[in-house]
């Protein structure tokens, strides 16, 4: 299983604020520690959520808050109530640090979030596996991870089972000038440097 992502969008809007960037890959074998034991979806439509036109790199919103937040609620909690079993412990797609303890609340029992969008941003379609190391590296052997899609479809998946999630890695501070830079919202034109 592999995800990436980097979600961008106008550099004045609500998306590009909390833009991450991420890649995590997995390779499950027959006869390995982890397991996907069950799989459920949902659909319902949801027109004007996030979307990105053909041949744009930005990703655009309406900014309608409170329905894309019903949007997301409603969905990702719908494929999560369609597995056979409640969840314990969840890894949404977190395109904030809020939004995913939101469907926590509309869940059945006490159910524990991992997100990882309050340290990396929204790294799109790579969060809820994010979200799973996070799980990993708090030692949680089964997890449900819900993949959510803009539109709106929701894929949940319990994962049973763990692999060794460190989180070592190098960071380094990049100031706004550098972000606009990196992200080409800011190009020279020339002139001296």
């Amino acid at each position: 299983m592999v995800a990436a992502d980097a979600p961008r969008g106008e550099p004045d809007d609500a998306v590009d604020h909390a833009a991450g960037a991420g890649a995590v890959a997995f390779l499950l074998a027959e006869d390995g520690p982890v397991e996907i034991v069950e799989t459920a979806t949902y659909t319902e439509e949801f027109p004007g959520t996030r979307f990105r036109e053909r041949g744009e790199a930005a990703v655009n919103t309406y900014d309608a808050t409170a329905y894309e937040r019903e949007a997301y609620g409603t969905v990702v909690a719908g494929a999560v109530e369609a597995l056979d079993e409640a969840p314990t412990a969840v890894a949404p797609t977190a395109p904030d640090g809020k939004r995913p303890y939101r469907i926590a609340r509309r869940l059945d029992g006490d159910v524990d979030v991992y997100q990882t969008a309050s340290d990396l941003g929204d790294t799109g379609a790579a969060s809820p596996f994010f979200g799973l190391l996070a799980a990993w590296a708090d030692d949680r052997d089964e997890v449900t991870l819900v993949a959510y899609g803009d539109g709106a479809s929701a894929v949940a998946g319990r994962v049973t089972g763990t692999l060794d999630a460190t989180w070592d890695r190098e960071t380094a501070d990049v100031s706004y000038a550098e972000y606009a830079r990196k992200r080409g919202h800011v190009v020279a034109t020339g002139g001296d440097d």
